[in-house]
């Protein structure tokens, strides 16, 4: 009743209470302390409400009795109600110490909390840990409040006392707890170890375990400790498989690395990461297993690496099913998605390469370069696939637009060599085969094709100095090689070594070889071999033994269809397989089969490209230029001779009809004034020639018809046949039926008269420097208006010989030639006659030229045929020396420049000045200027 009253009391006078210190609001009693006074004034001032002096009198009595536990339960009772919490908590505490009560240590734990007094709460937990050892709340609490003090080590010595007491699992699993937040690893494994002794197969314990041991470093230990428990641990423990998997993938044990990871995936409880891993575990061992994990990856968790890696494996095993399935199966969506990832687009067109879709791969490429065209894989493809398409114009174009990127990208050099060299530019791979060779020095096989390249770049010493250094190191070199690339150097250092020995060894090593390995390398060497040695049907029985599993190389197939002629495997050639014919043999090929205009743009672009200092080639190009191109000429000249001031001009052209007819046409006005009056009648008239024909190739023989007109003294109709017959390779012969042409065989002659000639004759060309021709002519001549003025025959023979086998060519001629002549003596008609001086016989003899036998012997360069093509400015000239049975000596003097000026055309300007018996003596000089445009 007294506590109810008290209680109401304090309700009631709380306001007031509040209001001022309790110091001011009671006194401290003054007379001693003595306990039936004290408890009796207690009382009274509780049961009066009188709380602050109520706490005066137990505090007084507390310190004159701290230990009395009835004044400490009063004093924490009214220190509560008088609003002293932390006197009350200090007072219960103290009472709860003392062997209190119940009630003292709810007191505790009810206001310790509230004034966040650790120590007090400790000793609350403390009490109620030992009194409920076996709860996990309390205990996990208690070890709270060791670690808010900073006293974990007090807090596992208080849980040892525990476990010694009752050794319970939520006891050690508190204790394991506990050193774990505190750093105490080895504790915490021990703890927990020993909770894992009693349940073997807890997998919150096994991780926290092997998470511990893990971040010690000791995987093993983890490792192993997961595996005692692997045949009990149900499937559905996830997070113990996938622990269990990764520690066996760090130490190397693949098999039970796999077993896990299976387990997880059979569940479905793989994640993102187990998949990334399994799939790497298994990359090696079973990599369609492999890239089945990646798939999965990509289908669950729609990550396109998964989608990137299945594809990569699946081609490294030639997995096409499982590759057209994946790709056929991808919704519109997803193949938009991923084909706008570069990387994806990488595989896609590596993928279509291998299976031979060279097309769509171009196409996967090039889309990849404009997402990302700093990428050197996707370059490096493209550049694989152009080179598989043998596609020129497409591998000149990316070589050389990305030629900044090449020359910064290593792994780019190979592909920019092996394109440089397709396209027949040595000189530009070199730079690539140079830095290669400096960062890989050790690799010989890159050393041989360098020597190759110095060789096509007209670098012979450097090439044979680098090939017989690589021969000096061959057994290095051979030791330092890859099994796979040892075979590759062999075959290499054989092939170099061959031409070094002796017919009969070179001949040994080629059989053993053969024998070791009848492969195409074999095959093919031996070949070349055989037809070196000129040994051309042992090589048809070898190609014939073996090309039907083993296709012949294209030089070997070209040599066997010159040889026998057979026309319809040059053309089939010619179309398949043209960049990989050796350069002369296509040549010959094309030319053989009248494909003229394919001669000539083989001819250009081998010279453009490849070979600019090739001298033989420049010869073919500039003859099959000028026989098949298609041009304009226009001629500008002004001279003097006998006399006579000599001015003309001319045009011209040539165009093709078809690869086997050509149409021809020129004009020539030319007109002349008498500077010797002595010399010449009347002034000479104009004369202007025309001509119009058909030019025809046929396998052996260029043949020409045409029509020509001349108008001088008098207008003539006329007609020309030719033929030139190549009997084979240094042997040819060649005629001519001209009617009504014009001739200079003399000054007069060609002023007013007109030759109706027979020609046939002979050229022989044994090698590429040496040149015999023999010339036999009829003439009949005619003057313009008609009448007859003589007969001549001429024979003569031109011997030419070059000097050296470069440009310019340096030519050595030697000329004989005899002249017959007769004249019919008959009068001329007055047309004729007014050219002939006065006191002059007026007949045919004025006209007609002298007998002569005549040599000459003169030097030549730079010198092209008539129809010519120039690729270059280019000086050439002639100086000689002639005697004349009826004029005495002579010489020829010629110089000139030759060379393009916008490019597809040719300018010439040339002056000479001679005096030879073939033109009576007379002297000449002329100035000539010709120009000529192809398109």
């Amino acid at each position: 009743m007294k506590s109810c009253r008290a209680i109401l009391l304090l309700g009631l006078c709380g306001p007031a209470l509040a209001a001022a210190p309790l110091e001011e609001q009671a006194g401290i009693p003054q007379t001693p302390f003595e306990n039936t006074r004290y408890t009796l004034g207690f009382e009274v001032y509780v049961a009066g409400g009188k709380l602050p002096a109520a706490w005066q009198v137990a505090r007084k009595a507390v310190a004159e009795r701290p230990s009395d536990p009835v004044w400490l339960k009063r004093y924490a009772q009214v220190s509560e109600w008088v609003g002293q919490p932390a006197e009350a908590l200090a007072a219960w505490l103290k009472l709860a110490r003392l062997g209190g009560s119940e009630e003292s240590w709810s007191a505790v734990g009810r206001l310790a909390p509230m004034l966040l007094d650790d120590e007090a709460l400790l000793a609350y937990r403390q009490r109620l840990a030992g009194q409920r050892p076996g709860d996990r709340d309390t205990l996990l609490r208690l070890i709270e409040t060791y670690e808010r003090l900073g006293r974990p080590e007090a807090g596992l010595a208080f849980l040892k006392t525990l476990e010694n007491r009752q050794a319970g699992s939520v006891v050690l699993e508190a204790e394991a707890t506990l050193a774990e937040r505190s750093g105490q690893d080895e504790a915490a494994i021990a703890a927990l170890s020993r909770l894992l002794a009693r349940t073997p197969t807890n997998e919150g314990w096994l991780l926290r375990r092997a998470s511990l041991q893990y971040r010690r470093g000791q995987l093993a230990e983890a490792r192993a400790g997961l595996a005692a428990v692997e045949p009990r641990m149900p499937v559905a423990a996830t997070g113990y498989w996938q622990t269990y998997a990764d520690l066996s993938r760090l130490l190397n044990d693949g098999e039970t690395a796999r077993r896990a990871y299976q387990v997880l995936v059979a569940q479905g409880k793989d994640g993102e990461s187990d998949l990334w891993n399994y799939a790497s575990l298994l990359q090696d061992s079973d990599p369609l297993a492999a890239a089945g994990m990646q798939e999965r990856l990509y289908r669950r968790f729609g990550r396109d690496n998964g989608a990137i890696n299945a594809l990569s494996l699946w081609q490294s095993e030639h997995a096409w099913t499982a590759i057209d399935g994946f790709l056929d199966g991808l919704s519109a969506v997803e193949s938009a998605r991923l084909s706008a990832n570069p990387a994806f687009l990488e595989q896609r067109a590596r993928y279509y390469w291998l299976r031979g879709r060279l097309a769509d791969a171009r196409r996967d490429y090039r889309q990849g370069l404009q997402l990302s065209p700093a990428s050197v894989r996707l370059t490096q493809g493209l550049a694989g696939v152009l080179l598989a398409q043998d596609d020129a114009p497409a591998l000149r174009q990316l070589l050389v637009s990305r030629d900044t990127l090449a020359r910064r990208s290593e792994a780019l050099w190979p592909a920019w060599i092996a394109g440089w060299q397709r396209l027949r530019q040595p000189a530009t791979a070199l730079p690539y085969q140079l830095a290669w060779q400096q960062r890989h020095p050790e690799d010989a096989l890159a050393a041989l094709a360098l020597a190759d390249t110095l060789q096509a770049v007209n670098q012979p010493e450097a090439a044979e100095r680098l090939r017989r250094l690589i021969l000096a190191r061959a057994g290095g070199y051979l030791d330092a090689e890859s099994p796979e690339r040892r075979q590759q150097l062999q075959d290499a250092l054989l092939a170099l070594n061959l031409p070094r020995m002796l017919p009969d060894r070179a001949w040994r090593q080629l059989t053993a070889r053969r024998r070791a390995a009848p492969d195409t390398f074999s095959r093919d060497l031996m070949l070349g071999w055989l037809l070196n040695h000129e040994a051309t049907d042992s090589a048809m029985a070898l190609a014939a033994e073996t090309s039907a599993a083993q296709p012949l190389p294209g030089w070997a197939d070209l040599g066997f269809a010159l040889t026998a002629g057979d026309r319809g495997a040059m053309d089939a050639l010619l179309n398949q397989r043209v960049e990989e014919l050796p350069v002369y043999d296509r040549l010959e090929a094309a030319e053989r089969l009248q494909r003229n205009r394919l001669a000539t743009d083989l001819a250009f672009r081998t010279l453009e490209d490849e070979a600019p200092d090739d001298d033989e080639l420049h010869h073919r190009f500039t003859r099959l230029g000028a026989a098949n191109g298609r041009r304009l000429d226009v001629q500008s000249r002004r001279g003097r001779q006998s006399g006579l001031d000599l001015s003309g001009v001319a045009l011209g052209g040539n165009m093709p009809l078809d690869d086997r007819n050509r149409l021809v046409f020129a004009i020539d006005d030319e007109r002349a004034s008498r500077r010797d009056q002595g010399l010449w009648g009347t002034e000479p008239a104009a004369r202007r020639e025309w001509s119009v024909g058909l030019n025809r190739q046929t396998p052996r023989s260029r043949w020409h018809f045409g029509l020509h007109g001349l108008d001088g003294v008098a207008a003539n109709n006329g007609f020309r046949v030719s033929q030139d017959y190549t009997m084979d390779r240094t042997l040819a012969l060649d005629w001519l039926l001209d009617r009504h042409g014009g001739s200079r065989d003399s000054l007069a002659m060609h002023l007013a008269g007109m030759d109706n000639r027979a020609v046939a004759g002979l050229r022989w060309t044994p090698d590429g420097r040496l040149s015999v021709n023999a010339r036999l002519e009829q003439h009949r001549y005619q003057a313009q208006t008609g009448e007859g003025l003589g007969r001549g025959r001429v024979m003569a023979i031109d011997t030419g010989f070059r000097l050296f086998a470069a440009q310019p060519d340096q030519v050595l001629k030697l000329q004989l030639g005899v002249g017959q002549f007769s004249d019919d003596a008959n009068t001329v008609s007055p047309l004729t006659a007014a050219l002939i001086p006065a006191g002059t016989v007026i007949d045919s003899r004025f006209f007609m030229p002298a007998d002569y036998r005549q040599w000459a012997l003169a030097w030549a360069f730079g010198q092209l045929p008539e129809d010519r093509l120039a690729r270059g400015w280019r000086s050439f000239g002639e100086i000689g020396f002639n005697r004349s049975d009826n004029s005495g000596n002579g010489y020829r003097l010629e110089l000139g420049l030759h060379g393009p000026v916008l490019g597809g055309d040719s300018l010439q300007l040339q002056f000479r000045a001679d005096r030879s018996g073939l033109n009576q003596g007379n002297d000449t000089r002329e100035l000539r200027l010709d120009y000529r445009i192809f398109y």
